[in-house]
């Protein structure tokens, strides 16, 4: 008792500044012992809240999904497949076109071979004629020289020479026509040559022409196309924004209805509780937190445990309702022990 009637003899020439100094401290002090309560509190809420979960919030964006249009899309050829396109065409035609040339060709050179050989034959023919001519001639003249009896003369070898020039005459004009056939027919034979290699040339041309045209007219067409995609895209993108835009305005107001609403259900609630107080489980868990926080604080100097709370920033969120009683309690045992010494 001397102990602390001296205490309270030397407390009385503190200074206000010593005092509140003191005061400051002592209220630090118990600020950073709060900690051994923060977690059975922080335990009970979670268990309050794993047992009683709150209602999850709509998903807006769910809700309020954003259009999406599917974009036009052309199977158009790119440069190198229209290249190809193009080239595989003309090729086509080349070929056939080129069969067309070389049985052309073929036929006219089988057919002047033909006749080739039936000039030849034909020379032939005429030289075995001769020949068959002028034996029968000679052996008859020999038979008519023997029957005059001049087998030996002058006019028989005169008569044989004579025919014998004759038949030299058609061989050598025989010779000369199948000579001019011959080179005739070495003129047609270049002539087809010619004009082969000409149908060729011409050939190579067209399909050079036909391959820039098909070109021209692929890339022309396929042009069109991405014009026509462009377009229509750009009226789909315009459509979606400006209907997103829309939605956007619809989600931000009906977000806005929401919270508001959940707000004044959140007021209403905290003012049924506050004027009935908890109830149920609620009511338990909340009794149990008070029951902490109560038995820590009394374990406080009284003006101490008042002054801790109120500068404490999470016993209001762990006590709810309960905070304002608890201080209301503290508040009473400080009043209390100031009546003590006065």
């Amino acid at each position: 008792m001397a102990n602390s009637w001296w205490d309270d003899i030397k407390e009385l020439f503190k200074t206000k500044k010593q005092k509140a100094a003191e005061e400051n401290e002592k209220v630090n002090k118990a600020l950073r012992r709060e900690s051994q309560i923060t977690g059975q509190l922080k335990a009970l809420e979670d268990e309050y809240n794993k047992n009683n979960p709150a209602a999850p919030d709509p998903d807006f964006d769910e809700i309020f999904k954003p259009v999406k249009y599917d974009r036009v899309n052309y199977d158009v050829l790119s440069d190198d497949e229209i290249k190809a396109v193009a080239n595989d065409k003309a090729e086509s035609d080349y070929k056939s076109s080129l069969e067309k040339i070389d049985k052309q060709a073929y036929d006219d050179l089988v057919k002047l071979n033909e006749q080739r050989e039936k000039a030849k034959e034909t020379h032939k023919k005429t030289l075995s004629e001769i020949e068959s001519l002028f034996d029968a001639f000679r052996e008859n003249s020999k038979n008519k020289a023997v029957k005059q009896g001049i087998a030996r003369g002058s006019i028989l070898e005169s008569a044989i020479n004579e025919y014998g020039e004759a038949a030299n005459a058609g061989r050598t004009k025989a010779d000369d026509i199948l000579s001019d056939a011959l080179l005739s027919f070495e003129e047609k034979s270049d002539a087809l040559k010619s004009r082969r290699d000409e149908a060729l040339s011409n050939l190579d041309l067209k399909k050079a022409v036909e391959i820039t045209e098909t070109i021209n007219k692929l890339q022309e067409n396929r042009d069109k196309q991405l014009a026509d995609q462009n377009q229509k895209n750009a009226a789909l993108e315009k459509k979606e924004t400006d209907e997103n835009l829309k939605l956007e305005k619809e989600k931000q107001k009906y977000v806005e209805n929401y919270k508001a609403n959940k707000r004044l259900e959140k007021q209403q609630q905290d003012a049924y509780e506050k004027a009935n107080g908890y109830t149920g489980e609620k009511a338990r868990n909340f009794a149990e937190r008070y029951n902490v926080a109560l038995g820590f604080y009394t374990s406080l100097d009284p003006d101490v445990a008042v002054k801790a709370l109120e500068a404490s920033g999470t016993m209001k969120g762990y006590l709810g309702n309960n905070y304002e009683k608890l201080l209301s309690v503290l508040k009473s045992r400080a009043t209390t022990k100031t009546k003590k010494y006065i």
